[in-house]
């Protein structure tokens, strides 16, 4: 269902970004196969890419997606490691941003 499509929708992004070469669609990228590999239950992969995405993110600078990829973290971590980090940090930067911290992205 579901995770299938976020999978065939990963492959595609992972292409486009194959072609732009863009740092920010290859974050995209990460971020989108992290969570795919998450549901499917390889957490140590998806968290891997979804931290290489949160690098990325920071490096370049683009705090929206950083901040959208810190909440994703913060909910897959949970209370482990510096899931609560992640999340405060991620409040941070939406009110920042003057954007409405929607907590709870994972079903």
């Amino acid at each position: 269902g579901r995770v299938e499509e976020a999978r065939q929708a990963a492959l595609e992004s992972a292409e486009i970004a194959g072609k732009t070469g863009m740092e920010t669609a290859e974050a995209g990228t990460d971020s989108l196969q992290g969570r795919v590999s998450c549901a499917e239950g390889d957490l140590q992969e998806g968290l891997r890419k979804l931290r290489r995405a949160y690098d990325t993110y920071r490096r370049l600078g683009t705090r929206f997606h950083l901040a959208v990829n810190l909440r994703w973290l913060g909910e897959i971590l949970g209370e482990e490691e510096d899931g609560p980090l992640r999340l405060e940090e991620a409040r941070r930067l939406f009110r920042e941003m003057g954007l409405e911290f929607r907590p709870r992205m994972l079903p």
